[in-house]
């Protein structure tokens, strides 16, 4: 196909586009009453008769866009539209087949094909574009898959009729060959005798399978070679038998159908021709298979050049849009659907990102809030813990921190009179971290300094708090906890050690050590365990460190962890250090050795020394 029919056929279609949008701009911002659809319809019907009319020529072909206008008034315009156009484009293009003989084989197939474009686009229109006007690309789409029907129809109905015409075609050639045929053995059997051989024998095709018998009237074969034992076929014998000369009939022959003639040669003889039908429409046959193979392959084509469109067009827009959805609920708030091929994709692209943005807006609201109220929280649970470090008593020097690893931690720390020469120091550790272990904490606070200043022993004090924690312990929490009471009198410290960390202690002149004694279970494990105490003698100038597994157990980039040798070296080098530079120092070196790793663990300690009874 070259210039001359795809140029034309490029400004047929522009020229319709031109008009969709001179319709369009006429009709935008009128209401579609009945007239309006009306006058629509028949305007786009004029245009398809047009069409027909003023075509291209392609060979024994006219080309034409017909069906594009009941195609466009039905998708663009109004379902009504569509269907008046459809039928007044068919109509006609039936009249113009039948009395001006404008593809008048093709006429009922492709009148028939112009009516059902208007009802196909109707059917687009209102179920599957919804009476929305579909964009461009689209557009397109909807033209080719028209076109395709178009096509399918005018090959199913044309394949019908031409395979009848082929048919009579076939059958009226067959007879008239067999006629000729046998006025040619007429003619030799008539002048058999006059051979210049003197034979009388009779030569004569009858196609490739195709027989021929004379037959005398006692039933016998009339043998033209001079053989008077020559053998008729029972077959024959049986036609002969039961049809009369004279006009054509089909007969079994061994399970074959065969045309048969039967012609008198004259009184005593009579000429039997017989062609298989298969050899009769054998030409019909390789047509239609032809016809249906190039079929197939066109359809083929099509199915894929049409499958393609609409993967390009849907499938892959979906894909992608998939796969940004697949990131936005794998958590990423930040990935945008930018999928703007057409107003359906946009518009989903656009809600898909206004939802994602209105999310993010909660999220950061609820994120606010929370922060605030664990900002309250935190405020709340640093509250309950000693601030104030300077007594009346100069027997000791007191320090105490906390850092939590997030805004609330499970670390606290506590000390208290349980008389008046007796100071109590708890500190302690909660499984978990953030609220969950903030409210057990409060929970273990409470109910170990209410339990100690009423005179209990530690190691009763421990006793009736892990009775009291296993109570309605439905999440398998636990406390690790260390308390000790001194007497400030004597330096002697009553102390007990429910899985928490060995404590450090300081002789005057010398260096911190681990003072290592015997653990039992954490508070909150098992009920009705029994605690021991054991005792620490501090004498003026010692010094105790305790502390929570945040301290030995934080770690760097390597993930290598701190260590208890590592702290008893900080301890030691800030030993002359007032107790809050001590412990300020050990923080510090905590936070050199762990870098930019991320606090992982609550941290808290507490220091003291004892000086001993002052007059």
């Amino acid at each position: 196909m070259g210039a001359t029919v795809i140029f034309p056929m490029t400004l047929l279609t522009l020229f319709y586009v031109a008009v969709n949008l001179l319709v369009w701009v006429g009709v935008r911002n009128k209401n579609m009453t009945m007239g309006t659809r009306v006058t629509i319809g028949i305007f786009y019907g004029l245009l398809s008769i047009l069409a027909t009319h003023f075509g291209v020529d392609y060979g024994s072909m006219i080309l034409n866009v017909r069906d594009l206008a009941p195609m466009s008034a039905g998708l663009l315009f109004d379902p009504l539209s569509g269907i008046i156009a459809g039928i007044i484009g068919g109509a006609e293009r039936y009249i113009a087949g039948t009395y001006w003989d404008i593809g008048s084989f093709t006429r009922l197939a492709c009148s028939i094909s112009t009516c059902l474009a208007g009802f196909l686009a109707t059917f687009l229109n209102v179920y599957i574009f919804k009476g929305k006007r579909p964009l461009a690309l689209y557009a397109m789409w909807m033209g080719a898959l028209i076109e395709a029907f178009h096509m399918y129809v005018v090959l199913i109905i044309n394949s019908g009729f031409d395979y009848m015409i082929q048919t009579n075609a076939a059958w009226q050639t067959a007879q008239n060959t067999m006629t000729q045929i046998g006025e040619d053995i007429a003619e030799a059997y008539k002048n058999r005798n006059a051979d210049s051989n003197g034979s009388g024998v009779i030569f004569q095709n009858i196609g490739s399978f195709g027989e021929y018998y004379i037959v005398d009237r006692s039933g016998g074969a009339v043998s033209l070679a001079g053989d008077d034992d020559a053998v008729l076929p029972d077959y024959v014998r049986k036609i002969v038998g039961s049809h009369s000369p004279g006009g054509f009939f089909t007969a079994d022959v061994d399970k074959i159908k065969m045309l048969c003639m039967i012609r008198t040669l004259d009184e005593n003889a009579e000429l039997v021709l017989l062609i298989p039908e298969l050899e009769v429409y054998k030409e019909r046959d390789e047509k239609l298979y032809e016809s249906i193979l190039s079929d197939i392959v066109i359809f083929g084509v099509i199915y894929i050049l049409i499958t393609l469109l609409v993967r390009i067009i849907v499938v892959d827009k979906l894909y992608k849009v998939n796969s940004s959805l697949r990131k936005i609920t794998g958590g990423d708030l930040d990935e945008t659907v930018s999928v703007y091929s057409s107003y359906e994709f946009a518009s989903l692209s656009h809600d898909i990102n206004q939802t994602v943005d209105a999310l993010k807006g909660y999220i950061k609201a609820a994120e606010q809030r929370i922060e605030q109220e664990l900002i309250l929280a935190r405020t709340i649970q640093l509250s309950a813990l000693p601030k104030i470090f300077d007594f009346r008593h100069k027997e000791f020097d007191i320090y105490a921190s906390m850092d939590p690893a997030r805004e609330v931690g499970g670390d606290f720390y506590d000390f208290f009179f349980v008389d008046a020469d007796k100071l109590a120091l708890v500190i302690a550790d909660v499984s978990g971290k953030g609220i969950p272990a903030a409210l057990l904490m409060m929970r273990a606070k409470t109910t170990i300094r209410s339990l100690a200043e009423t005179g209990n022993s530690p190691a009763d004090v421990m006793k009736r708090t892990n009775r009291e924690l296993c109570e309605n312990n439905d999440a398998g929490m636990f406390v690790t906890v260390w308390i000790g009471v001194i007497d400030l009198l004597t330096g002697n410290m009553e102390c007990v050690n429910a899985g928490h960390e060995y404590p450090a202690v300081k002789p005057a002149g010398g260096e911190y050590e681990l003072f290592r004694r015997k653990h039992h279970p954490p508070l909150g494990v098992m009920e009705d365990i029994s605690y021991t105490s054991y005792e620490v003698k501090l004498d003026p100038g010692d010094c105790l460190f305790v502390y929570t597994d945040g301290i030995p157990e934080a770690t760097d980039s390597n993930e290598e962890q701190y260590g208890t040798s590592r702290m008893l070296k900080a301890l030691n080098d800030s030993r002359y250090f007032s107790q809050k530079d001590m412990l300020d120092a050990v923080r510090a070196d905590v936070e050199r050795f762990a870098g930019d790793t991320e606090q992982f663990d609550d941290m808290t300690m507490i220091g003291i020394r004892y000086n001993g009874k002052r007059s």
